[in-house]
């Protein structure tokens, strides 16, 4: 079963719509084993009281968040990049079991150094359960105030949850340049 969850905002008479955020936090909300998240802007405070709470469970989910390091611009900086640092940080107080890997990738330059890759995805993988990739990103503007499409995908049968566990370790092989099988064997 495939969804589509939309944000829409409160204008000129229409009611506003916020699917993609509540699916999200849900899907969130019900994590036993892992958090997969790349998000361009990770700075909701909904998320991260969540993940907040599922760090501190004795027996909670792992989380990786893949996000970008840097912000472009004053506001980017100041708004989304300060709140993303501090929510990291957040997190990092909360992960008392060794769970939490937060990060932002990189190349290797010709001289040796690295450059970073701008994190552009938009992206949930909870267990091998669901999937959620679109245009919101883990900020306020899309959780009420942009227009947003997300299309999610609950897995039921072996087959989808072994799809689903795939993406999700094809993703983080290719960021920690390794083997997807590597990687499942984590």
């Amino acid at each position: 079963p495939v969804a589509f969850a939309r944000t829409e905002p409160a204008i000129r008479g229409r009611e506003g719509c916020g699917e993609a955020m509540e699916l999200t936090l849900d899907a969130l909300r019900a994590a036993r084993r892992h958090i997969y998240i790349e998000s361009q802007y990770f700075a909701s405070d909904k998320v991260c009281r969540i993940l907040c709470d599922k760090l501190a469970e004795p027996g909670g989910p792992e989380v990786v968040i893949v996000t970008t390091r840097s912000s472009h611009g004053m506001i980017e900086r100041l708004v989304l990049g300060a709140n993303r640092d501090r929510f990291v940080r957040r997190l990092g107080r909360y992960d008392r079991h060794g769970r939490l890997r937060a990060g932002y990738p990189v190349v290797p330059k010709r001289d040796g150094s690295e450059q970073e890759i701008v994190v552009h995805s938009k992206l949930v993988v909870v267990d091998d359960r669901f999937l959620r990739i679109g245009s919101s990103n883990l900020n306020q503007r899309s959780e009420r105030l942009d227009t947003e499409l997300d299309v999610a995908i609950e897995a039921h049968s072996p087959q989808e949850r072994a799809s689903v566990r795939g993406l999700r370790d094809r993703l983080l092989a290719e960021h920690l340049n390794a083997e997807p099988d590597a990687v499942a064997t984590m």
